[in-house]
């Protein structure tokens, strides 16, 4: 037996073993320098640590692994839940010194000055993602000025940041930072007029925040300040008229973002569609059957579409997206059948990546369209109970190769079939 794994081990060479570990995680990678004298090489090699994923760290976690040498050569790290206190912080940022991207997808004990004392041991810093509910105005206002080189910023659902998070562009201007992400934070208008000092700006969401339409139309004037925006979000915003203070026409925007912006018309749609837009996010609003066909027209590049909960739409108007190349189609609650969705479907059937059609009045003449879907990763077709378990089948036997993601609640039984392991199903 020894002597077999001897052979298979020997039959690697140190290249192929490097691609193998890069398809495990940070624990196993660490294990395998055990083995012996090579692995223990191969497996601290720059190669297999530029980045890790961790979740639940805590400073016990972190101090296990503080003095390990391949740590420091890396340059991204994401962690999960975070349980790291101040010194916990402290103690990363030394035995990590050459990171430069950064994310906190939950942190939830440290405070401003472990936050703090973070970003000063590191000013190299490309990218800070984060959300807590305790980093105040004073850390980004230190990350603004220690950082220089920052390009991306994401500091969403941090409740106790306001607009005085900024102030320091006004002095220190940011001609690095391409993406900000300030959703859910108590931002107000002042915050658009401190993100003009932020020229090489492309993605912006402001989605959820304190702007008035004051703000928006602030917002409207600045967009001269950004011409490499590309993405802009600006979900749940109560701005009446918004077409009125906001126009693409000219802009270099692609992706666009108005979701449940409860006071967005037909009119509006319209009027903000430019033959630039890719993708177009209008859940909630109050289009209607005529602008979603206008909306074709203006929008012939249109790849990305979300109408969920529009309940305005019914067949007559989504039959018009057959005019489309789709590669994402939301259709959540809306009075559609297999009138429209089976047409539409079958024309972006080389393209289509991510359909949703919950509660939508489909049959299996819809499924059968959708297993000819040759790149379809996400399906989620909860509450359709039209489908029947063989048509569910059918799709799962045709698109398991490409199937990631499927949703089948309330629209089928627990196992009623075999379904593979690559495939994560939601019952």
């Amino acid at each position: 037996m020894t002597a077999d794994v001897s052979g298979i081990e020997g039959s690697l060479t140190d290249d192929l073993l490097t691609r193998v570990l890069e398809y495990t995680g940070p624990k196993l990678r660490a294990t395998a320098r055990a083995v012996n004298k090579r692995w223990r090489n191969v497996a601290s090699c720059y190669r297999l640590w530029r980045s890790i994923r961790l979740s639940r760290v805590d400073d016990n976690r972190v101090n296990r692994f503080a003095h390990a040498p391949y740590l420091k050569t890396l340059k991204s790290a994401s962690f999960g839940k975070c349980f790291l206190s101040d010194i916990g912080m402290q103690t990363l940022a030394a035995c990590c010194p050459q990171i430069v991207n950064i994310n906190f997808r939950e942190l939830l004990h440290a405070t401003d000055d472990g936050i703090i004392t973070f970003i000063h041991a590191l000013p190299r810093l490309q990218s800070f993602k984060l959300r807590s509910e305790h980093i105040t105005n004073r850390s980004v206002t230190e990350l603004i000025l220690k950082c220089p080189l920052l390009e991306t910023l994401e500091l969403a659902q941090c409740p106790s940041l306001t607009s005085l998070a900024l102030a320091s562009l006004a002095t220190h201007p940011a001609p690095s930072l391409r993406a900000v992400n300030l959703s859910f934070c108590n931002m107000d208008d002042l915050s658009v007029e401190y993100l003009t000092k932020c020229p090489a700006l492309k993605v912006l969401n402001l989605s959820a925040t304190m702007l008035t339409p004051f703000g928006t139309a602030i917002l409207a004037d600045s967009l001269h300040f950004w011409p490499k925006l590309d993405t802009l979000f600006i979900n749940c915003l109560p701005v009446e008229n918004i077409s009125q203070h906001i126009t693409l026409h000219g802009q270099q925007v692609r992706q666009l973002s108005l979701a449940f912006t409860t006071t967005l018309e037909s009119y509006d749609v319209v009027q903000l569609a430019s033959h630039r837009l890719k993708s177009l996010i209008i859940s909630g609003s109050h289009i209607s059957d005529s602008a979603l066909q206008q909306l074709t027209v203006n929008c012939p590049n249109l790849e990305t579409l979300h109408l969920d909960c529009c309940s305005n739409v019914s067949d007559a108007g989504v039959i018009h997206l057959a005019s489309l190349r789709l590669r994402s189609l939301v259709l959540d609650c809306c009075s559609v059948t297999d009138a429209s969705i089976v047409p539409v479907v079958t024309a972006s059937q080389a393209w289509l990546c991510n359909l949703s059609l919950n509660d939508c009045a489909i049959t299996d003449l819809t499924a059968n369209a959708i297993c000819n879907c040759r790149n379809l990763a996400s399906l989620t077709l909860s509450g359709c109970k039209g489908i029947s378990l063989q048509a569910l089948g059918q799709i799962i036997n045709t698109s398991f190769h490409t199937l990631r993601i499927l949703d089948v609640t309330s629209c089928a039984k627990k196992n009623f079939m075999e379904i593979p392991s690559c495939v994560k199903v939601k019952w």
